[in-house]
């Protein structure tokens, strides 16, 4: 985790929760297709459910089982 994570992760829950739709809603919203598919409860759950992860030029990002 970093900082960022760590002091987030100390927040009230609704301010934690107003936060990460807050900030997700906006990159979210930028699609066309998800914004007018998808219901505005929807896609405050899917502002939930995201997962930063930061990666370095030039490196591999595998998923596995």
């Amino acid at each position: 985790d970093n900082e960022c994570d760590k002091l987030i992760e100390k927040l009230d829950p609704t301010l934690k929760t107003e936060l990460k739709i807050d900030i997700y809603r906006k990159f979210i919203s930028n699609s066309k297709l998800i914004s007018t598919t998808f219901s505005d409860l929807l896609l405050n759950d899917i502002c939930l459910l995201v997962k930063e992860k930061q990666y370095m030029p030039d490196e591999f990002i595998l998923i596995s089982d």
